[in-house]
């Protein structure tokens, strides 16, 4: 039996299409972000500010303003500042001085806003992160992590971006 050469191409193309789909069904996105506690409890999320990884002991505010000071402040160096409150960044980011620089490893926001409304504002929280390198995931539920380390601080570790995609190939 001889194929014609269009066939044979139509077919061809079509098997490479199908393999194709079926392998991306299994892949993840490569933008994904993952907070894994010390437990072994993983929360999914989205990146949020710089993509990467780091490490450190959770802290948990209700506080729904002063972003911006707690995450310059002495009290957070090396921690992942967890924010129940649902919307941080909504007045951006004002000028605190050269002084001023931030100190969290790491932060964890249900929805962040994109764009801040304060009139003095000088750039956005998203961008003054990313800037300044504290890795970020956003889009998880904040309360039901605040529950969970309420009684027992724990450590925990973000990953986004390109290693938490490499994380869920390795563990999947």
């Amino acid at each position: 039996m001889v194929i014609p050469c269009s066939s044979f191409l139509f077919i061809m193309v079509n098997v490479v299409m199908f393999i194709k789909h079926m392998f991306e069904e299994r892949m993840m996105p490569v933008d994904t972000a993952l907070l894994i506690l010390e437990d072994g409890t993983i929360f999914h999320g989205t990146p949020y500010a710089q993509r990467g990884r780091s490490s450190g002991v959770l802290f948990g505010t209700t506080a729904a303003f002063g972003y911006q000071e707690l995450l310059t402040s002495q009290d957070v160096t090396g921690k992942i500042v967890l924010f129940t409150t649902p919307h941080i960044g909504n007045t951006g980011v004002l000028d605190l001085g050269e002084d001023s620089q931030y100190t969290a490893a790491g932060v964890i926001i249900r929805d962040p806003i994109a764009r801040g409304s304060h009139y003095q504002k000088t750039g956005e929280l998203e961008e003054a992160l990313k800037n300044a390198g504290v890795v970020g995931i956003q889009q998880v539920d904040t309360r039901a992590i605040m529950r969970k380390i309420r009684d027992t601080p724990q450590t925990a570790t973000i990953l986004s971006g390109e290693d938490a995609h490499n994380y869920l190939v390795v563990h999947s």
